[in-house]
């Protein structure tokens, strides 16, 4: 980024693609920032930097799903009655 002036139009445009299009091609992501001019720099980071969101979106959502089964998995034990590790017994005294 250098003066900043594409930067807003840029982040809309592709904030809205990769919420419709969490794995988009090249093509796609050209299409999607069409209208959005920079003039400092080539498109060629601006391409990286959307592929590199990309991954990491796809990377918080696989893990955010896996937490998510992790929670439903002791909630399931704890109701059945078995211990797990997350569910320390507490000494009665």
């Amino acid at each position: 980024m250098q003066c900043g002036f594409c930067t807003p139009g840029l982040i809309v445009a592709v904030t809205d693609l990769l919420r419709h299009d969490p794995s988009p091609t090249e093509a796609t992501v050209r299409e999607a920032l069409t209208g959005n001019l920079c003039r400092c720099t080539g498109y060629q980071k601006i391409l990286e930097a959307v592929f590199l969101a990309a991954g990491q979106r796809r990377l918080e959502s696989r893990v955010a799903l896996q937490a998510e089964a992790a929670y439903r998995r002791l909630v399931k034990d704890r109701g059945a009655g078995r211990r797990t590790e997350a569910a320390p017994v507490i000494a009665r005294t």
